[in-house]
């Protein structure tokens, strides 16, 4: 991975005060110059937001009633043994 050039960092994100926000190709370009370790860690960190996210949004439907047909189906179909045991 790490493609020689400035550091991915300090390419994104230098803006006046703080942080820059890019756009998705910026960001993407930036992620292909990471080293492998910054890599990992990045990957790391969008997998924990993917489960909060994914964890949040599961809550949400719940909470909107958009799983209670599901949950009725499943338990119909193990109440007439149409289910496989894992």
């Amino acid at each position: 991975m790490g493609k020689a050039g400035p550091a991915a960092a300090e390419v994104l994100f230098e803006a006046e005060g703080g942080v820059g926000v890019g756009t998705i190709e910026q960001i993407m370009w930036a992620i292909e110059r990471l080293s492998d370790e910054e890599l990992a860690q990045l990957s790391a960190w969008v997998a924990a937001l993917d489960a909060v996210r994914w964890d949040a949004q599961l809550e949400s439907d719940v909470a909107a009633g958009r799983l209670r047909r599901l949950g009725a189906q499943a338990v119909q179909d193990f109440r007439q043994h149409r289910c496989t045991d894992l």
